[in-house]
């Protein structure tokens, strides 16, 4: 769960 939540938010910042 953690980790789902980091990659979202890491993703979200790269995606930009």
């Amino acid at each position: 769960m953690l980790k789902q939540m980091d990659f979202g938010v890491h993703a979200n910042t790269t995606a930009r």
